[in-house]
């Protein structure tokens, strides 16, 4: 499968057969959106400035809320989780994670995730190969938090999200941050990341940084 990382938490996962999008945002962020065509969309909030749908090109299934699907040759869960210091009245928004299998690979996207995640939550997630973590603080997690998340799930590769980019008009922190909590600061930047089921690393978990998509 091939990911590229579009801003925030927007990812396009694509295989031979099918295009899944997850959290297409609106230009109103300041950078540019994801423009083209998905089979599959995934939403963390409904009421969101990432819940472009409208930009999507053809009849995507969308995904919007918690529940198992099975969608050509991938398997999505929905999880809610309002983490061990949420509640639904306090925190008022529900943040969908999804966990997808896909060739094999299990990924985890953890939407806008503010706080650490329940026994409950953990549970259901499971073990998980690949992890889309926010890292940016704000309304998501900080780097600090994110590195106590990637310590609990001990995922084989990490991949950073919702963090300053060029151009972004939220007050959020870069990567840097994260990256210096997990001491890879020196951690080359990719366009395009290409994964293979044989390929997932063994040991110590890798970390994958996007180049600025803009």
């Amino acid at each position: 499968m091939n990911i590229i990382w579009y801003g925030l938490n927007c990812f396009k996962i694509q295989t031979k057969e099918t295009v899944l999008l997850t959290d297409p945002f609106e230009s109103s962020v300041g950078i540019k959106p994801f423009q083209g065509q998905a089979d599959i969309v995934t939403i963390s909030e409904k009421e969101d400035l990432d819940n472009n749908i409208k930009a999507i090109k053809g009849s995507p299934f969308v995904i919007s809320s918690a529940g198992e699907y099975d969608i050509k040759e991938m398997s999505i869960r929905g999880i809610v989780d309002f983490g061990t210091n949420g509640n639904k009245e306090k925190d008022n928004k529900e943040n969908i994670i999804y966990v997808y299998e896909i060739e094999g690979i299990k990924i985890c996207h953890l939407g806008k995730l503010n706080n650490l995640l329940s026994n409950a939550g953990l549970e259901k997630i499971g073990q998980i190969d690949i992890l889309f973590v926010p890292v940016g603080g704000g309304v998501t997690l900080d780097g600090e938090k994110a590195d106590e998340i990637i310590n609990v799930i001990e995922p084989k590769i990490v991949i950073p999200m919702h963090y300053k980019t060029k151009g972004l008009n939220l007050k959020i922190d870069e990567a840097d941050r994260f990256l210096k909590e997990m001491g890879a600061m020196a951690t080359e930047k990719v366009d395009k990341f290409s994964i293979k089921k044989k390929d997932l690393p063994e040991g110590e978990t890798k970390i994958v940084v996007f180049a600025d998509p803009n």
